[in-house]
């Protein structure tokens, strides 16, 4: 009988991951995190570039977390307790903006949160030309998707696609040491549908 053995993986969706943050925090200070991070913040409007200076304190060991933002708004969160110095943000948008920082600048490390639904399968695949390992996380509202470098597991990009089928593609580039950690500079934005660009996110350091 003719047939066609297909050979069993040797490591997991799982085993990528820890792979991955043994590159990004190989000496785990990712949970008992206090660092100080400096950003060039590049979004467009009307067509035009527009550059925004960001700075953002975060201590990991007890939830604070604070941003300035181009010297307009000051806010964050401390012991989930809010606090707005200037501007006109109120809790949840100090919150929101707590989230979305620690979440993106905290991965892959933020991938062993407790509630993330990380499949067990991945993919072989590319990203922007370059061999990688798509690994899944499925959420509530949207879906992620990761890509690893095959040969020392960097996170070198992802995507996240919404429940009616929008999302946008991040690509991941240069790298910067932060209290340890070896982080992408480089956050670039893009639509899914079309390949707008929307933006960078350059990490300056410390």
């Amino acid at each position: 009988m003719l047939f066609t053995q297909c050979k069993k993986r040797e490591f997991s969706a799982a085993d990528i991951l820890e792979k991955s943050i043994a590159y990004h925090d190989p000496t785990n200070k990712w949970p008992l995190l206090k660092a100080h991070m400096n950003f060039e913040e590049i979004h467009m409007k009307d067509s035009v570039e527009v550059v925004r200076e960001t700075q953002i304190w975060i201590d990991n060991s007890t939830g604070y977390f604070k941003i300035n933002r181009g010297g307009d708004e000051i806010h964050g969160v401390a012991m989930d307790s809010c606090f707005i110095e200037k501007g006109n943000s109120n809790c949840d948008q100090a919150k929101r903006m707590r989230n979305y920082y620690v979440y993106l600048w905290g991965l892959p490390m933020k991938l062993k949160d407790s509630g993330t639904l990380l499949k067990n399968e991945f993919i072989d695949t590319h990203w922007v030309g370059e061999p990688a390992y798509q690994v899944q996380v499925d959420y509530e509202e949207d879906t992620w998707y990761f890509y690893f470098n095959k040969v020392n597991f960097k996170l070198i990009g992802y995507s996240f696609v919404k429940k009616d089928g929008s999302g946008e593609n991040i690509l991941l580039s240069d790298e910067v040491k932060v209290a340890g950690l070896k982080l992408p500079q480089k956050r670039s934005w893009y639509t899914l549908d079309t390949n707008k660009f929307l933006g960078t996110d350059i990490l300056l350091g410390e």
